[in-house]
């Protein structure tokens, strides 16, 4: 990457504007919070072969769901609650990650192909 931008506060529109620049010249850019909708929550869960919540409690006027495997050595799934590592989508060991567009009541799930993964969650209210 050449070049950062930054956009030193503004609106969602103002973020997409520069956003879309941004990639056609190949920037880095750097967004404030509050462009993203507010104070995000992080959790770090422990995951092993039983399917278990991600988060566990969802935050108020959620709208992205970040999930990271920062295990070193497990494969980690994501799905609903009937996920599987048959039928979840992988997330990678080593720092592979999902984002996803989710409201406050959809329910995810995670599982690891073996014990202790370990798993980062990120939720970005609106």
């Amino acid at each position: 990457m050449t070049s950062a931008t930054f956009i030193p506060g503004g609106n969602s529109d103002t973020f997409q504007k520069v956003f879309s620049s941004a990639i056609e010249d190949n920037k880095a850019i750097i967004v404030p919070m509050q462009i993203l909708g507010g104070n995000p929550l992080n959790t770090a869960l422990t995951v092993g072969v039983t399917a278990l919540a991600a988060p566990t409690t969802a935050l108020a006027n959620r709208r992205k769901l970040f999930i990271q495997n920062d295990s070193a050595n497990r494969n980690v799934y994501v799905g609903g609650s009937a996920v599987t590592t048959v039928n979840g989508i992988l997330i990678i060991k080593n720092g592979g990650s999902i984002e996803l567009d989710v409201t406050e009541d959809s329910n995810w799930f995670v599982i690891a192909d073996g014990a202790n993964a370990d798993v980062r969650i990120l939720e970005v209210p609106r």
